[in-house]
């Protein structure tokens, strides 16, 4: 059990008209939780501060009066209610998780940031098609004739292939730009 849940029995658990079962779990917890047993202690200090408290008599028609007045006054709206919201969340239980999150978002923008920002000429060219449309028809060609095989291996055989053509038919080697 939590804090939020033994706190509201610990009136029952002073007058001990609690389970045995909820008892056991006050017990267990009070034992293990400092803010719990100091709020125990401070419960049974006020108890018996009332108990020792001298008693006075009222009027007959007193808890008419008292009915009368509160009927007539109206509830006040929670102020800074978004203050305890606040507060709660940051609580110290969960403030590692919202650190992490913090970190998380803090990583992603900073990679995001630091990528070089690359802009691309979408204009046609007017001697054909682009070297990236040859290139991807090239990859799919080759992806096409050996779906299996390397294609990085495939290039290569096939510009050996290609240079070895040409020195044949009398050329030369086609050279390749990097």
């Amino acid at each position: 059990m939590n804090c939020k849940t033994i706190q509201p029995l610990l009136s029952e658990y002073i007058d001990n008209v609690l389970s045995a079962r909820d008892t056991w779990e006050v017990d267990k917890h009070l034992s293990e939780c400092n803010p719990c047993a100091g709020a125990l202690n401070e419960l049974r200090r006020t108890v018996g501060l009332l108990a020792e408290a001298p008693r006075f008599e009222v009027s007959v028609n007193f808890m008419e009066k008292l009915q009368s007045r509160i009927a007539v006054i109206e509830p006040q709206p929670p102020r800074m209610a978004w203050f305890s919201g606040l507060r709660e969340m940051f609580r110290p239980r969960v403030l590692p998780a919202w650190g992490a999150a913090v970190g998380a978002c803090g990583l992603a923008v900073f990679f995001l940031a630091s990528r070089p920002i690359v802009e691309i000429d979408r204009t046609p060219s007017p001697h054909g098609p682009s070297i990236a449309q040859t290139a991807r028809n090239q990859s799919v060609a080759l992806a096409a004739s050996n779906p299996l095989g390397d294609p990085a291996a495939a290039a290569l055989v096939a510009s050996n292939t290609s240079n070895t053509l040409n020195i044949q038919d009398g050329g030369e080697p086609a050279t390749t730009t990097q």
